[in-house]
């Protein structure tokens, strides 16, 4: 018996654990979004931080997709090549980046830190799409197999929209 779950590089055929696990990682951004606009403050600005965070962890995934690349590639022979090792780590140092400072306290107003909810919503969405670019060059020159581009374009733009739905809501609440 075959196993179905896997699939020729040349094929764009998603195996079935990259698909399933792929969307039921949507989740939380669906529930993120659902909840900035159905709950009450403050626990929709929760939701939205919750949101953030999960992006940014997103985000950072999809560094080490290009990070384990490398791994595979210089399993038998390494190489001196730098590049799909720093873009490995490149994300998570931009998630790194934008929650630290948003999450950094002002004194004046109280409570406000150096990045508002919108402005670090903003941030997030653009280095998901930023990622994105890169992994679609990568998998135009083989690197990654076709059927990535498929899903990768899936999952970046459902996140995408759920982030730009939150991100309407708290640009409301200003």
């Amino acid at each position: 018996m075959s196993d179905q779950s896997t699939s020729p590089p040349s094929s764009d055929l998603i195996p079935a654990p990259a698909a399933v696990l792929g969307y039921v990682g949507l989740v939380p951004f669906v529930i993120g979004a659902l909840g900035t606009w159905l709950l009450p403050l403050p626990y929709a600005a929760y939701m939205a931080s919750a949101q953030i965070y999960y992006a940014a962890i997103t985000l950072s995934f999809f560094g080490a997709v290009h990070w384990g690349w490398a791994l595979q590639r210089d399993f038998d022979a390494p190489t001196s090549s730098w590049e799909p090792y720093v873009w490995g780590v490149t994300p998570a140092v931009i998630s790194w980046v934008v929650v630290a400072i948003s999450s950094f306290p002002l004194m004046d107003p109280p409570g406000a830190t150096l990045l508002s909810l919108d402005q670090t919503v903003a941030m997030l969405i653009a280095g998901l799409l930023l990622s994105l670019l890169i992994d679609l060059k990568r998998i135009r020159v083989g690197r990654f197999p076709v059927w990535y581009r498929k899903l990768r374009l899936r999952l970046t733009f459902s996140a995408v929209a759920c982030l730009g739905i939150s991100l309407l809501r708290i640009v409301s609440y200003s």
